[in-house]
């Protein structure tokens, strides 16, 4: 799955499960500097840091802290 397929499958999850499954798939995906601005994956990833569910929060809030050590 593409990249910009993922960022769009994250926009439109309704399931805590489902955006976990989104977020592992974006971590394991190779992501340049102009892919995040691009793509605004950040500011979508960013938003999920108070996602109600607290797994998807923190797992967001890891995956910031590591794209913004790019």
């Amino acid at each position: 799955m593409s990249l910009k397929e993922l960022v769009v499958d994250l926009q439109k999850c309704d399931s805590a499960e489902r955006t976990m499954d989104v977020l592992k798939a974006l971590e394991a995906t190779t992501v340049t500097i102009t892919d995040l601005q691009e793509l605004k994956v950040g500011a979508i990833v960013n938003k999920l840091r108070k996602h109600e569910d607290g797994d998807v929060a923190t797992f967001a809030k890891s995956l910031v802290k590591k794209r913004k050590a790019l």
